[in-house]
């Protein structure tokens, strides 16, 4: 498999789906306001390539778990280290980062946090599936 080639098929369908989502969610917030109000043009603009850039990245990175002779945790830190690559600038652009340093270092800990956590249960349940594929095995025998 080409891996750089699919990536980017990836990328490009999370990028437009990725923007998508964006007009959705702004229509529907547009909805609940009663169609009132203004939005500036950077605010669009910015808005737009934040969706495009979180999309590319979400939907590229994943190509990472399609990688069988790599091992669940290298895929993880992979994984972790692009989207680190996506997440932050979009971040900084969409100013989703607090400004003081212990926010900053608060935001960087609970991302950290997140993959810990999304690592552990993924363990823990391919840990169980195997014990019960492991015991099936053992009743047919």
């Amino acid at each position: 498999m080409n891996y750089s080639k699919e990536a980017i098929k990836r990328g490009v369908m999370g990028a437009s789906i990725g923007v998508f989502i964006n007009q959705a969610i702004f229509v529907c917030i547009a909805f609940k306001d009663g169609l009132s109000g203004n939005v500036s043009v950077q605010m669009m603009v910015n808005e737009f390539f934040i969706s495009a850039i979180l999309g590319f990245g979400i939907a590229a990175a994943s190509i990472v778990f399609s990688i069988e002779k790599w091992s669940a945790l290298r895929k993880t830190i992979v994984h972790f280290i692009i989207m680190s690559i996506f997440y932050f600038p979009a971040s900084i652009l969409g100013s989703w980062i607090p400004e003081d340093v212990a926010g900053k270092i608060g935001y960087v800990f609970i991302f950290i946090l997140i993959y810990i956590i999304c690592w552990f249960s993924y363990k823990n349940y391919w840990t169980r599936k195997l014990r019960e594929l492991n015991y099936e095995l053992k009743k047919r025998n």
